[in-house]
């Protein structure tokens, strides 16, 4: 994994898990080997969770000098990132998004980590190579 730019120190991996009105269930998102093109992870379900890691030993303070993370979507194969929303670094790291906030079709997911002094780190990218897996995913969301 990559660290954010600007010494925030912290690094991330996305998780998507998908919910269901029976449980939650996490995606295994391994790619065939040899595989450069991120990964297509098809769901119909009303609603999921992005989720992010600190991935950094607790003992170091990685969180301790992120202020919030900020989650965006944009169409798969755009350029355009909108702000899909604001984390506290001291609420859990993951986002449920329903077909009230986002609508069916094809997207990628960024977060960014904004430090105590306001600093933003790179957008972290579901489609880079740091991400898991190593081809990187993005999420097509079909209608019910």
């Amino acid at each position: 994994m990559t660290p954010f730019l600007h010494n925030v120190g912290v690094r991330t991996a996305f998780l998507i898990m998908l919910s269901s009105a029976a449980a939650l269930v996490a995606v295994s998102c391994s790619s065939p080997t040899g595989t450069s093109e991120p990964r297509e992870i098809v769901e119909r379900s009303p609603e999921f969770s992005i989720a992010w890691d600190c991935s950094v030993a607790p003992s170091s303070g990685c969180r301790s000098s992120i202020d919030r993370y900020r989650v965006y979507y944009r169409e798969f194969g755009t350029d355009t990132w909108r702000l899909l929303a604001s984390v506290d670094s001291d609420d859990p790291l993951q986002v449920r998004i329903s077909r009230d906030v986002l609508e069916p079709g094809q997207y990628e997911f960024a977060v960014r980590s904004i430090d105590t002094l306001g600093r933003k780190s790179a957008y972290h990218r579901s489609t880079d190579t740091s991400a898991e897996p190593s081809t990187g995913w993005y999420l097509n969301w079909l209608p019910l």
